[in-house]
């Protein structure tokens, strides 16, 4: 019993001695200066007699030009001849038909806000869809939400 009780004070002091060693200074200054790493300077690059071409951007491979667009999306801009629906730039023209469930509308029949449904094509820039539909959808069977 005396030696447990030995050992367990010199393993309580050393626990102790430990502690107060790293926890000595507080005040985050260094007790000896240190010197810095040296410096080495890069090398400066030589120019080269003729400038390196740019890379060509490379056009956006999902969206083809003529290709079909159908989607769901907030009107969050109406400044015809562009809108922006959702995250979508969406140009209408002359031939854009628009529809609330079914019934003919107009473009200035639908406020800002309003989830409509997109069908069109990408135009050239693959950016840009012309819509040739723009609807209100019916509301779901679930009280509209979705």
């Amino acid at each position: 019993m005396n030696q447990s009780l030995s050992r367990f004070g010199l393993a309580l002091a050393l626990c102790s001695g430990l502690f107060l060693a790293g926890c000595g200074d507080d005040d985050d200054n260094p007790s000896s200066p240190s010197s810095p790493a040296p410096v080495v300077p890069s090398p400066t690059p030589t120019p080269s007699a003729e400038p390196s071409p740019a890379p060509s951007p490379t056009p956006n491979p999902g969206n083809q030009p003529g290709q079909s667009a159908n989607f769901l999306g907030k009107l969050k801009t109406n400044t015809p001849p562009l809108l922006r629906i959702g995250g979508q730039d969406v140009m209408v023209n002359e031939a854009t038909t628009y529809d609330n469930a079914g019934a003919p509308i107009t473009l200035a029949d639908i406020p800002v806000g309003t989830v409509v449904r997109v069908r069109g094509a990408f135009m050239d820039d693959r950016t840009t869809v012309l819509a040739t539909r723009i609807n209100i959808p019916p509301p779901d069977d679930d009280g509209g939400n979705q």
